[in-house]
């Protein structure tokens, strides 16, 4: 084997079992590189998530927060209390108003809850003889709020 200028023998790859230099460690083993973790099982980076997955999460959140507020209204009850003046308008639908009102088209009588809409009149002439009107409130079909209505 020949040697080249400077008596030394002709450089190979570099074989980490036998490291040329000062034996041990190389300079930077054990570093981190700036802003990054360490590496192994807890710093390893999270896998991509799929284009559905990043679709269905937003989705359950939109869902969940008008869940919270649809829960929210429908525990809010009726429109009007016993002895509140009412308002008809044009659309059927009932608005709270002052008494002295010109606008004041009923007061409320009583209330019947968990009643359906086919039982207002009934209902309201049973526990409130002094009705002349009613007002459902709620789904047709479903348990709701009647309130029975008397004029002003």
């Amino acid at each position: 084997m020949s040697t080249p200028t400077g008596g030394q023998p002709p450089q190979g790859p570099w074989d980490p079992r036998n490291p040329p230099g000062p034996q041990g460690p190389p300079p930077w083993a054990g570093q981190v590189a700036r802003g990054q973790g360490p590496v192994g099982p807890l710093g390893a980076p999270k896998p991509p998530q799929s284009g559905l997955a990043k679709l269905l999460v937003p989705i359950a959140l939109v869902v969940a927060a008008l869940s919270v507020v649809g829960l929210f209204l429908i525990s809010q009850g009726s429109v009007a209390e016993v002895g509140d003046c009412v308002s008809r308008g044009d659309d059927d639908s009932i608005s709270t108003v002052d008494c002295s009102s010109a606008d004041a088209d009923y007061r409320v009588a009583g209330a019947v809850e968990d009643a359906r809409s086919f039982q207002a009149e009934s209902a309201c002439l049973g526990a409130f003889p002094e009705s002349t009107a009613f007002y459902f409130e709620g789904t047709s079909g479903e348990a709701g709020t009647i309130l029975c209505l008397t004029g002003v």
